[in-house]
């Protein structure tokens, strides 16, 4: 963050503003450490539903589904490697970023809130939190079941099997996300907590 603001810095004409803005959210100060969001403040919150987060639930559904028995252990293989790379920023830790740069820029507001999203339906909502998230899942399963002690080896055979396997859990987990999305989010509105910083950038020194 403090070299994105260098370069927007150089970017930026004396006295000239910029907005910038990021998911995440939360206090001045880590007291609202939790494992869900270790860096302070909320979650973001569809990725929760009224049984907690949705990605979870959506692999216990379909580990749990009679039409997934075939492949249920490769489904909670796959629940145990998935990883989203998010990093929440919260406002100490912005300003802890902002501190690098402020020989060269102001800070003139840092503000965090929720704002509300009406996707329009709670199918659209499904596509848009996999158009999100979906190609960090898709890479973990991948990664894991193409592994030869999952994968029983490297043959040919053994790869087009677990391909095969790979779409199915892909196809199971995003048909649950949408009845989880379609349970709890019927009419497709969410909200989710973004924070901005309004900088503006200070006068060069003439040499």
């Amino acid at each position: 963050l403090s070299l994105f603001l260098k370069l927007r810095a150089d970017e930026l004409c004396d006295h000239g503003e910029a907005v910038f803005m990021m998911v995440g959210g939360g206090s001045l100060g880590h007291d609202e450490m939790s494992l869900d969001n270790p860096y302070g403040g909320q979650e973001i919150a569809f990725l929760k539903g009224s049984k907690g987060s949705i990605f979870n639930e959506a692999f216990e559904n379909a580990y749990h589904d009679p039409k997934c028995s075939g492949f249920a252990n490769e489904i909670k293989t796959a629940h145990l490697a998935s990883f989203i790379p998010y990093f929440l920023r919260c406002e100490a830790d912005v300003i802890e970023s902002f501190d690098c740069v402020k020989d060269v820029l102001e800070l003139s507001e840092l503000k965090w809130e929720n704002c509300a999203i009406n996707s329009g339906s709670s199918e659209k909502l499904a596509d848009f939190i996999w158009s999100i998230h979906g190609h960090a899942l898709e890479k973990s399963i991948n990664t894991v079941l193409m592994t030869p002690d999952i994968s029983n080896g490297t043959s040919k055979q053994s790869r087009l099997d677990m391909e095969m396997i790979e779409t199915k859990i892909i196809t199971a987990l995003k048909s649950h996300i949408n009845n989880i999305t379609k349970r709890d989010f019927p009419d497709g509105n969410i909200a989710a907590s973004y924070m901005y910083m309004v900088v503006r950038r200070k006068p060069r020194k003439l040499l």
